[in-house]
């Protein structure tokens, strides 16, 4: 009876466990959003914006930048060269994918 119990208790727990768990490119994503900071000469100089990124995951965990579109050019240098210079880990689920992801840099 304790088995069954114990048992029951196991799976129950291991199911919320998977269930609470993100998937690779999620965790690839906020990893990303939280390296990428609105800069604060960005914010002296009163720039706001949205900069749209296209990105691959090399095999060595490297961002590769496809695309990188903004209207504000500075945001958009400051982007680029950011998540060009990442290294992330290089889960296979993500290793040769393409990603799309917008930032936006508002002041507050």
């Amino acid at each position: 009876m304790k088995t069954k119990i114990l048992a029951i208790l196991s799976v129950l727990m291991l199911t919320i466990t998977l269930s609470y768990a993100k998937d690779p490119q999620s965790i690839l994503q906020q990893s990303i959003k939280d390296q990428v900071k609105y800069q604060t000469t960005a914010a002296e100089k009163l720039l706001e914006g949205a900069v749209f990124v296209e990105f691959s995951v090399t095999a060595d965990g490297k961002l590769n930048v496809i695309n990188c579109t903004s209207i504000v050019g500075e945001l958009q240098s400051y982007v680029f060269k950011t998540i060009s210079a990442m290294t992330v880990f290089a889960d296979p689920a993500v290793v040769g994918k393409t990603f799309l992801m917008r930032f936006d840099f508002k002041l507050e």
